[in-house]
């Protein structure tokens, strides 16, 4: 079977190599494309942080993520109050942890 672009075997589905499976094959492993650079002063809470801080583990325990509310205060107007009360909901119904560390909102 032949490799994909990626440097794995495509997916069942996304074995032609017709343009459309290319796009598709893009689609899937876009979240695979990580930013590079200061990505994280993209983040309202983040954008003075300096590179040093934003990668020492002390900051990273200090901007970790553990609520709803955190959460929004982090992202700003980055994401749409829709997904707050989607996140909500959905935790209200399977409650469950929030984690987020620093560079984990790493979202093109």
């Amino acid at each position: 079977m032949k490799q994909n672009s990626f440097g794995g075997f495509p997916a069942d589905g996304l074995c032609s190599d017709s343009a459309a499976s290319v796009r598709a094959q893009s689609a899937v492993f876009e979240h695979r494309d990580l930013l590079s650079g200061d990505y994280w002063r993209q983040i309202p809470a983040f954008s003075g942080v300096s590179q040093e801080d934003f990668h020492s583990h002390t900051f990273q325990q200090r901007a970790t993520v553990t609520s709803v509310p955190q959460l929004r205060s982090t992202l700003g107007g980055l994401v749409s109050e829709s997904f707050f009360e989607d996140l909500s909901s959905g935790m209200r119904n399977a409650p469950m942890a929030i984690w987020t560390r620093g560079p984990m909102p790493n979202a093109n």
